[in-house]
């Protein structure tokens, strides 16, 4: 009886191989997909629901999913060594009939900042986050996106309290940067006057708001840091 329960049933484990097999290309193959569809910026969930369904009809050459500017980081999807954070597979969402895509450079992230329209940037760097922002960005901001995103946290409502401080929060991220100062020199004039209301417009809600803003942990001494770092004068 001992030895009849010491039997190894080899036909059973390989048809959990081949099914455990399986799922691994199924998971790969839709991810493949999903890469797909942020290449040919699909534009609704629909569109990008329809692609990664029909994934197994026609299988993706790695050609079809490699941007130019990061053959190495696509390449590193079917490396068999252990891939690092950097390396790991977009994460993708679908919000307000919007695509988002989690970047990994600050490249990833100028990529889809520019297909997104005006009302849905706030929503994406509320996804993106506050660390991640700051990480993105710690090196470079690109000239074309730094403008955008004063741009963008001016359309902020100042009646709400909790934007008017993930805004605060944005602007001392990207001071961190370390071509900040640089960044400032290449703003145009209407950005410049962007920058300007915004910082009004975040020190007036600072004193309408100041007691429930400094349970965010915002102090007079914050704005005027910001104020200083921007380089814009509030009366």
């Amino acid at each position: 009886m001992a030895a009849e329960d010491n039997i190894i049933d080899f036909k059973a484990l390989e048809h959990e191989l081949e099914a455990a097999i399986e799922m691994d290309t199924k998971y790969w193959r839709e991810n493949d997909a999903k890469l797909r569809a942020v290449e040919q910026g699909v534009t609704s969930y629909e569109e990008f629901r329809n692609l990664v369904k029909a994934a197994h009809l026609k299988p993706l050459e790695k050609k079809e999913i490699q941007s130019k500017t990061c053959d190495k980081t696509w390449n590193t999807l079917y490396s068999k060594n252990k891939v690092s954070y950097d390396t790991q597979p977009q994460e993708l969402v679908i919000n307000k009939g919007q695509m988002y895509v989690m970047p990994r450079t600050g490249a990833d992230f100028t990529k889809h900042w520019k297909k997104l329209d005006e009302t849905s940037r706030l929503d994406y760097l509320k996804y993106v986050g506050l660390k991640n922002i700051e990480k993105l960005f710690i090196s470079d901001i690109p000239v074309e996106v730094f403008g955008d995103l004063l741009t963008t946290l001016l359309g902020v409502s100042s009646e709400d309290r909790l934007n008017i401080t993930f805004c605060i929060s944005v602007l001392k991220s990207l001071s961190q940067s370390k071509k900040f100062n640089l960044n400032l020199h290449f703003l145009n004039c209407a950005e410049i006057s962007a920058c300007k209301e915004l910082l009004q417009k975040l020190h007036n809600s600072f004193l309408k708001y100041q007691k429930e803003l400094s349970e965010d942990g915002i102090t007079e001494e914050t704005i005027i840091n910001l104020k200083e770092k921007y380089d814009v004068d509030i009366m």
